[in-house]
């Protein structure tokens, strides 16, 4: 009797312990009771509840508690239902991961431990940092919601905080909160929004934004880090503590990297045999910066980060070392290139950059969290000429380059550097500067296309393009490593020229004067349209005009919600057209030019002893053109797009 009495007691009290695991904790039932307000049409899901409460100690340890909800509006959103943190073993920890899903319903269930994997961040056992995951992935579906809580304990290398409010998904609650020790002081910037008041308690101070919009991916839009609201908040303690370095301006920040960099660059007698060796046949300046640059580019991009919650990700590895291993990530790239370039007499700079946006970057916060790779400044004399030329104030004249890049020679910048924030790192002397820009007309890309009609409308073409400027850059990376190039190619003719086939293309590279030449032989069966026996229509623009601007996507969309992003670019091509025997020009396009704000386009036309000779020139003016300005934009490219279908009608003799 006793036992079946305790096995009662027991059994309530199992069902109770299982009954409170699957209770919603009341964070995550007041984000489900919640209305939604903002529009949430076309979101694969919507965040109903996303803050973080951030508790620094005296001694600089941040513990952060996070709760996060988000619910799945459509199969694809399934992918949201899962959460990851990311830690540094040695300094980080993770206390606790856990998740909820609720049903259409409304009913809550736990999920269990065997959910949270713990696994090595990245592809590289190089990279010390982990992830701990939690993930309902499989069995999610619509309507449902997913949930979780994970308290984490950090170290940060600096006393610097950033909080982003959103990522593309629609969010209805968006909170940070900073409580800090008595006597700290915080600053904050508000980035890519409105600055955000802070609702202060106590030490306590929390951010809050509401019914953020769906930042749905648009072609050629601003990239993620420009729309989404961050928050940027750089923190001031009473004392010295063991969280790191405090940033008030541009020059301490340099200070700090420059600490980093410049021990690790010291050239030793390898380093300097190597870089004498390299510019033995080198006699100008330039001519020596090259040598040294194009051996540096050259050699394998590896990144090894150890120790990266004390700084080691910040810190690149000894000039010396980078030489004997044969490899490095960017920071060790540019280091090595310092030494080698001090070796023989010249002084350079670390450069702090942000890859792959130039316009994440803000001047008003200055910290090492904004950058996310390095490039070097090469002091240079007044006999160096290029547009990558810098004037930093105190420092000089500097040629910026990035040693990282295969693709970028010297005398180059990636374009998606180009015009960005970066930080010249030379100690008291660094600034943040603007990095040089290309002038637009120089990136060109000209093409001269021979084409070949039989009479029945077949064609038989070749074509030679030559690229200069960012689309020489554009084009080796797009086609150097591309070994189905001649498939490549077809495809991409194929939407100009149904059936088209590439017998051949040849790339050819001139790597140091940044030119780019692909040749091309193709054929298209019946490009031309024969009617009733006695005219053959066809367009001259047979090659597509440029495989890099989707123009297609520019011309269909309805609106647009964001700004959209237009390279500088110019475009040019003359096409020569052998007519067939027994026909002659009956009509030929009339030349016509758009011209506007984004830029210039002209097309001409003339005929002569059986030969037509069409040609098209496009200059785009690189600019961001706001959402309200896209009709605007629409018409640009439509007239564009009429005037290249324009086709020549031939007519039997």
């Amino acid at each position: 009797m006793k036992r079946r009495y305790w096995a009662v007691v027991l059994l309530l009290i199992w069902q109770g312990a299982l009954a409170a695991a699957n209770e919603a904790p009341r964070w995550l039932a007041a984000a489900m009771q919640g209305q939604i307000f903002l529009d949430i049409s076309g979101a694969p899901a919507v965040v109903l509840w996303h803050e973080v409460e951030a508790a620094v100690d005296g001694g600089g340890k941040i513990t952060s508690t996070e709760h996060y909800a988000v619910r799945i509006l459509k199969k694809e959103g399934c992918q949201e239902a899962r959460a990851m943190k990311y830690y540094a073993p040695d300094t980080d920890k993770v206390h606790e991961l856990r998740g909820w899903m609720a049903s259409r319903s409304g009913q809550v269930r736990a999920l269990g431990k065997d959910r949270v994997a713990d696994v090595e961040e990245g592809d590289s056992f190089y990279e010390q940092a982990r992830v701990r995951m939690l993930s309902a992935t499989a069995e999610c579906g619509e309507g449902v919601v997913f949930a979780y809580e994970s308290v984490m304990e950090e170290r940060s290398v600096f006393t610097q905080l950033a909080w982003q409010f959103q990522d593309r998904l629609p969010v209805v609650v968006s909170r940070f909160t900073l409580r800090l020790p008595g006597g700290w002081e915080s600053k904050a910037v508000t980035l890519n929004h409105a600055a955000i008041a802070a609702r202060v308690t106590g030490n306590s101070s929390t951010w809050e934004l509401r019914d953020l919009p769906y930042l749905e991916a648009e072609p050629d839009a601003p990239r993620l880090g420009t729309l989404a609201p961050r928050l940027a908040v750089s923190l001031f303690p009473t004392s010295k503590t063991t969280m790191g370095e405090t940033f008030a301006n541009w020059v301490d920040v340099s200070r700090y990297a420059t600490a980093l960099h410049d021990p690790q660059g010291m050239p030793d007698a390898a380093i300097t045999a190597k870089a004498q060796a390299l510019t033995a046949e080198a006699h100008s300046e330039i001519e020596k910066i090259r040598a040294i640059a194009f051996y540096v580019q050259k050699l394998r991009y590896v990144s090894i980060q150890m120790g990266i919650g004390r700084g080691g990700g910040y810190k690149p590895h000894a000039a010396s070392l980078v030489l004997t291993k044969g490899y490095g990530d960017c920071k060790d790239k540019a280091t090595l290139m310092r030494a080698m370039l001090r070796a023989i007499g010249i002084t350079s700079y670390p450069v702090l950059i942000y890859a792959g946006d130039a316009s994440y970057v803000h001047e008003e916060w200055p910290s090492p969290h904004q950058f996310n790779h390095c490039i070097i400044a090469i002091v240079v004399s007044d006999a160096v000429n290029s547009y990558a030329v810098a004037q930093v104030p105190i420092v000089g004249r500097v040629l910026i380059f990035d040693s990282t890049d295969p693709y970028t020679p010297l005398g180059e910048i990636p374009d998606d550097e180009q015009s960005s924030f970066a930080l010249v790192a030379a100690g008291e002397k660094g600034a943040l500067i603007r990095v040089p820009k290309r002038p637009a007309r120089t990136n060109r890309r000209e093409r001269i296309t021979v084409l070949q009609l039989d009479a029945d409308g077949s064609l038989r073409g070749t074509s030679e393009e030559r690229f200069s400027g960012d689309m020489a850059v554009r084009a080796r990376a797009t086609y150097g490593e591309d070994h189905h190039l001649t498939k490549t190619m077809e495809q991409w003719m194929a939407a100009q020229a149904p059936g088209v086939s590439v017998s051949s293309a040849q790339p050819s590279d001139s790597f140091t004067e940044n030119t780019y030449r692909v040749l091309m032989d193709f054929t298209a069966p019946h490009y031309a349209q024969l009617m009733q026996n006695r005219l053959l229509v066809f367009r001259p623009g047979a090659v597509p005009r440029s495989d890099h601007l989707p123009d297609h996507l520019r011309l269909t969309e309805a609106n647009r919600k964001y700004p959209m992003v237009i390279k500088g670019e110019s475009f040019r091509e003359t096409v020569n057209a052998k007519l067939p025997a027994g026909f002659a020009v009956d009509e030929t396009p009339e030349g016509e030019k758009v011209e506007g704000d984004l830029g210039v386009f002209e097309t001409h036309c003339t005929s002569h002893d059986g030969e037509v000779t069409w040609s098209r020139s496009l200059e785009l003016k690189g600019q961001v053109i706001p959402a309200e300005r896209y009709a605007e934009a629409k018409r640009f490219f439509q007239r564009i797009a009429d005037a290249e279908a324009q086709p020549v009608v031939l007519i039997r003799k």
